[in-house]
């Protein structure tokens, strides 16, 4: 997979950006990057300080446990599904289950 990445100055991607990182890598080893990193910010920071810290904005709690939980089981994350194709269906995940992952991860 080729990665890039371009910084535009404030933002504005009407102003030519500039080249940052150009590389290929591994979709497996992008996401395990990305999972330390994350863990590093939740250590630092906690939940309720990175929102805190970076203007209102949520940690990206659910993607963070889609890919430890893809890193660990080399699957995707469980998600039960009610009712499925209905008006009512309902998506489910176990709270304890990304507690206990959350739990196991960065402590």
């Amino acid at each position: 997979m080729q990665i890039a990445i371009t910084v535009f100055i404030d933002g504005i991607k009407e102003i030519p950006g500039k080249l940052e990182f150009n590389e290929e890598c591994e979709l497996k080893q992008l996401i395990t990057e990305v999972v330390i990193s994350m863990e590093t910010i939740l250590k630092n920071h906690g939940i309720v300080g990175y929102r805190k810290q970076w203007n209102a904005q949520d940690f990206p709690l659910g993607s963070y446990l889609q890919m430890k939980y893809y890193l660990l089981n080399n699957s995707k994350f469980p998600l039960v599904i009610n009712n499925p194709d209905e008006w009512n269906e309902n998506l489910e995940t176990n709270l304890l289950d990304e507690l206990n992952l959350i739990k196991k991860s960065v402590f």
